[in-house]
């Protein structure tokens, strides 16, 4: 695109705006359908003041003073477009005319000066020697203390070497020709010190204050009560145990404890299967295990027994651990859900109390909402550069990961060894907080630096709120009375996998090994065999009759066992996962009184062709 003319007629009213009428004559190059024209309709006011570059932000309104359907309007990254011609048609030139009025509405500051960039430095080619631009200005304007400015954003060059300027103090008017062309990337900026009246009166900051916090406010004092009357669990009093619950298998607790359905769970069936008498297990070569179908489960087995068991043994009676088809894993996803199924089905009393789960999800929704509710509101009124949108939606991601995170580690807090429920909930609300200081740390600094209406004492108040939300929602599950009384016993067995004294343990070794085979499964869906298995290793305990080796083995180990299944079963879950578990229920623009630069006013902005 080439651009031959370039004309400007500013009307600056007393009123407090600005009336535009630009004539743009251009000759295309190729086929296009013809031009667009963007002016900030939000962003900072820069300019000069004692030496030093003051800013403050502001809000305007752009409208076409006489729409025609050859033009089409929308608004984009902080500025009014206008865009020309018909995408069905194509043309080599064109001669544009539109006027528009620019009204400053707010500021975050007083500025009764005419400052308004009549070229954009953003035209995407060079402005032609000849074009010319026309100042209209209210009576009494005192013509000889306009100031214009050219070249790229923030030069303070003065443009009489540029243009020939021609002043008419009778009719308050002012005409500039470019005696050269006017280089891509810059613009040229009128500036007067002189007070005008009609800017005077432009309103300061928004006033969305209470908008901004009040509704978050609302929400935590709503999530507060829900949390009272629905999301307190009772006490969980571990029970002294050290055997496995009676009626419950592997797979049951490990869904039990967190309320959710893993690979993990329905796996360590396998080890369930072989201490009651369903198959055995041979280590052909190290860490290389076959399953070998001794007999059939009983009928009164879950239906999720039922189906990984037939699944497993479908093809004969022995089958390669490591070797599962990928499609098994749909087998372990139909199981998952049938164990869910078994505590959360109709009539069923379930492992968390429907509306606390459900609660969960609302409160999750809502802290994150709260802090989206400001980023976007405050956003709406103030130009955020794409780096700060960018930064601001990775910072509400970090709070909703820290937050998923913290929650994931309560509920699975009997699930996961001490180190890993530490790491999920500790780095999770460390993330979550952090993110939250980062937060207010970037807009704070972007408002002290004018260049966005500060509402800093509202975004504290409103990240405060979702500091408080965000434990609600962690702890806002509450299990039933019959999974309580479950937790007890539960917890009790864990305490002794975790904890319990070798001196104990050696007692039970001599007289009653049989019982650590009975609890390995437990220990594995409890995230602590390999602390169950250092334990074993130090215990004399015979090889169980289920368990053989295809290979010499030097000594007999327990642990060493524990830790090779484990391993196994580990790669199987990693391999097999479908899913792997599942739920329970603006141009820059500026002014001062000091002085200007290009670049620095209202209107400017830039354009080219489609």
């Amino acid at each position: 695109m080439k651009t031959e003319t370039y004309d400007v007629d500013v009307t600056v009213d007393g009123e407090g705006y600005y009336l535009v009428t630009e004539q743009i004559k251009v000759k295309f190059l190729e086929d296009r359908h013809g031009i667009y024209r963007y002016i900030p309709n939000k962003g900072f006011v820069a300019y000069q003041k004692d030496g030093d570059i003051k800013k403050f932000p502001y809000l305007a309104r752009v409208e076409l003073e006489l729409p025609n359907s050859d033009i089409k309007e929308s608004k984009q990254n902080g500025a009014k477009v206008f865009r020309f011609g018909y995408s069905d048609e194509t043309v080599r030139k064109g001669d544009y005319e539109f006027t528009y009025r620019l009204t400053p509405e707010r500021q975050g500051q007083p500025f009764p000066y005419i400052y308004y960039n009549i070229y954009p430095s953003k035209w995407k080619n060079d402005i032609p020697k000849g074009s010319r631009f026309t100042m209209r200005l209210p009576e009494g304007t005192d013509l000889e203390k306009l100031e214009f400015y050219y070249g790229a954003y923030g030069s303070a060059e003065s443009a009489s070497d540029i243009i020939d300027l021609r002043k008419n103090q009778k009719e308050n008017t002012i005409t500039g020709i470019l005696k050269e062309d006017l280089p891509m990337g810059s613009g040229i900026t009128c500036f007067s010190g002189q007070v005008q009246k009609g800017f005077a009166g432009v309103k300061g900051k928004p006033g969305i204050s209470l908008f901004l916090w009040v509704p978050p406010v609302i929400l935590l004092a709503v999530l507060a009560v829900l949390y009272l009357c629905f999301g307190r669990d009772e006490k969980i009093i571990p029970s002294i145990e050290f055997e496995p619950p009676q009626n419950m298998d592997s797979a049951a607790v490990g869904y039990v404890i967190d309320g959710i359905a893993e690979d993990k769970d329905i796996l360590s069936l396998i080890l369930y299967w072989a201490d009651k008498g369903n198959l055995w297990i041979e280590e052909e070569e190290e860490y290389l295990m076959t399953l070998h179908k001794l007999k059939e489960l009983p009928k009164e087995a879950p239906s999720y027994q039922h189906t990984v068991f037939r699944r497993l043994f479908e093809n004969g009676d022995s089958v390669y651990l490591n070797g599962l088809k990928n499609d098994f894993g749909l087998t372990m996803s139909s199981a998952k859900t049938q164990l869910i199924q078994e505590f959360d089905g109709e009539s069923k009393a379930g492992i968390y109390t429907k509306p606390s789960w459900r609660l969960q999800r609302l409160a999750f929704l809502c802290t994150l909402l709260s802090v989206i509710w400001v980023t976007v509101l405050t956003g709406h009124y103030s130009y955020m550069t794409a780096v700060g949108v960018v930064i601001q939606a990775l910072l509400c991601t970090g709070m909703g990961l820290g937050m998923y995170f913290c929650c994931r580690g309560i509920d699975g807090w009997y699930s996961f060894s001490r180190a890993k429920r530490t790491l999920m909930t500790a780095g999770g609300a460390s993330l979550f907080y952090l993110s939250e200081i980062l937060y207010f740390v970037f807009y704070t600094y972007k408002a002290s630096g004018n260049e966005i209406f500060d509402y800093t004492m509202e975004i504290g108040i409103v990240l405060a709120a979702a500091a408080v939300m965000m434990p609600l929602t962690c702890f806002m599950k509450k299990r039933t009375p019959k999974c309580i009384r479950w937790m007890g016993q539960l917890s009790g067995l864990r305490s002794f996998i975790e904890t319990a004294e070798l001196d104990r343990m050696r007692v039970l070794a001599k007289n009653r090994p049989e019982i650590f085979y009975h609890i390995m499964p437990y220990a594995y869906v409890f995230g602590l065999y390999d602390k169950f298995a250092e334990k074993l290793e130090v215990l004399e305990i015979p090889a169980p009759g289920w368990y053989h080796a295809g290979y010499e083995i030097k000594s007999w180990n327990a642990g060493v066992m524990l830790n090779c299944m484990a391993g196994n079963l580990t790669f199987a879950a990693v391999s097999l996962s479908q899913p792997s578990s599942v739920n329970a229920s603006g141009g820059s623009s500026g002014g001062g009184n000091k002085g200007g630069f290009s670049g620095g006013g209202f209107g400017g902005g830039g354009g080219g062709s489609w």
